[in-house]
């Protein structure tokens, strides 16, 4: 009975630690961007400022070696995720606050507090540029695939395309942003001119039509003027989605609105046809 009870203790305390490290390789799956962050709390910061006591006691007098050193590994790893000043604060805490850490007892106390403290972690889950990154990364990659449907070269933007994913993928979301910033300027530049050529394009139409004054019975003359409202509420819609940076709304608009109009006008020009053969 009592081998039994300890058989089953023994399992039981065995699937509770495959659960644990169950959590854990799925967290470290699904969430590595963060809890990567934990292990330069708490291995890298952690760890070496621990090791500072064995490094001949200098620890002991306020020159934490180990601490520097992890603020400088933290600082060349958050200032690509981060960015510059964010990542600047999160090594400062692990150099304790220089030169506060140099203060007797204060320094002392600091240390022990903030080495518990988990700035890398909160600071990149608060003011990580993962999401800004992948915004302009999904931006840029929706427009160069909009231009290339187009036929509008794009081949130096799908390569910088290219760079920024693997840039995002290498935990590097700050550079990221800056490689794309001027593609994505470029390419919305590129759509813009086009859609802007497709409603002029489309308005010259209109006018051209408008101005004929054309004669023809009240039912013909409306195919036109359906036409031309149809038309016209397409292009407004088509001005505002490009205002609104929405080129694939906006071209599309403003080709149904181009395909519209030629087809009223054609529409009209057989009835009118077969109208006078009927004189």
């Amino acid at each position: 009975m009592y081998n039994m009870q300890f058989l089953m203790f023994d399992i039981g305390f065995l699937e509770i630690i495959l659960i644990i490290v169950g959590v854990l390789v799925i967290s470290a799956i699904f969430f590595r961007r963060y809890f990567s962050a934990l292990i330069y709390d708490y291995v890298i910061d952690g760890g070496l400022s621990f090791a500072d006591n064995f490094l001949f006691g200098l620890g002991l007098i306020g020159l934490d070696i180990g601490d520097w050193i992890a603020a400088f590994l933290i600082f060349k790893k958050e200032r690509k995720i981060t960015g510059g000043a964010i990542a600047g604060f999160a090594a400062w805490e692990a150099a304790n606050f220089l030169p506060i850490s140099l203060i007797p007892v204060v320094g002392e106390a600091v240390e022990v507090f903030f080495n518990l403290f988990p700035a890398v972690f909160i600071s990149r889950l608060l003011f990580n540029k993962y999401s800004s990154a992948e915004k302009k990364e999904y931006k840029l990659e929706e427009e160069v695939s909009i231009a290339e449907q187009l036929g509008i070269g794009v081949s130096k933007e799908k390569k910088v395309l290219k760079k920024v994913k693997k840039l995002i993928g290498r935990a590097d979301p700050v550079d990221a942003l800056k490689e794309s910033k001027k593609p994505v300027e470029e390419v919305s530049s590129k759509l813009g001119d086009y859609t802007n050529n497709l409603i002029s394009d489309t308005n010259h139409i209109l006018q051209y039509i408008v101005k004929q004054n054309i004669k023809a019975p009240h039912e013909m003359i409306n195919i036109l003027q359906q036409g031309i409202n149809e038309a016209g509420q397409l292009l407004q819609q088509a001005a505002d989605a490009e205002e609104n940076k929405d080129f694939e709304t906006a071209i599309n608009s403003a080709i149904n609105a181009k395909n519209i109009i030629i087809s009223a006008a054609q529409q009209f020009d057989n009835a009118f046809q077969q109208y006078q053969s009927q004189l």
